[in-house]
């Protein structure tokens, strides 16, 4: 075999080297394609579309960090204010309890407003919030405020109930303008039981 096809021979030898190792590189087989996220926004897609449909639950609205916010206590949130009788307040903040107590057969722990609200907002271990983190009612602190911007008071009556206390317009509390739902009221709307365990 002459100089010249030693060298076509050869040239044809790594041309098709070449085009297998290019071949290879950019078509890759399944196996790599499996171990490798994909960035495609047909796959972003469908990723969103299964979000969507985790999200199809009425009852609940999931936040991106991870909470999960439940929307019959969030709604009852929204009716603050609303009705003329800041006595009603009174009864939707207690509604809001009632729904955490449902939840997790407990009140929530504390007597500090803010103490209570953090629980109510999803510090809790199932991350469950009861009201809207972005709800008008909620002052820059996390505190849950009555009609007249003051925090409303918690004061732990039982394992179950909570006396909720508005200090009314001249925002001093122990006066007589203060607001508070009274004891029966509490007790019919938590179902608790005749001479259950007081704390």
């Amino acid at each position: 075999m002459n100089t010249n096809k030693r060298i076509a021979v050869a040239a044809a030898v790594v041309f098709l080297v070449v085009l297998t190792f290019l071949s290879g590189r950019f078509q890759p087989d399944a196996k790599d394609t499996a171990e490798q996220p994909s960035t495609s926004p047909a796959e972003g897609t469908v990723e969103q579309d299964d979000e969507s449909k985790a999200n199809d639950d009425p009852r609940i609205t999931r936040l991106a960090d991870g909470r999960t916010v439940l929307n019959a206590s969030a709604d009852q949130a929204k009716k603050l204010y609303q009705d003329a009788d800041p006595q009603r307040d009174l009864e939707i903040v207690a509604d809001i309890l009632t729904h955490y107590i449902q939840v997790f057969r407990e009140k929530p722990f504390g007597s500090e407003n803010a103490e209570i609200l953090a629980q109510l907002l999803g510090e809790n271990p199932k991350r469950i919030a009861f009201l809207s983190p972005d709800s008008p009612a909620l002052s820059s602190q996390n505190e849950l405020l009555d009609r007249w911007g003051s925090p409303f008071i918690f004061h732990p009556l039982t394992t179950e109930a909570m006396d909720i206390r508005s200090v009314g317009p001249d925002q001093i509390l122990w006066t007589d303008d203060d607001l508070s739902l009274p004891f029966e009221t509490l007790e019919k709307e938590l179902q608790l039981q005749p001479g259950e365990d007081r704390i």
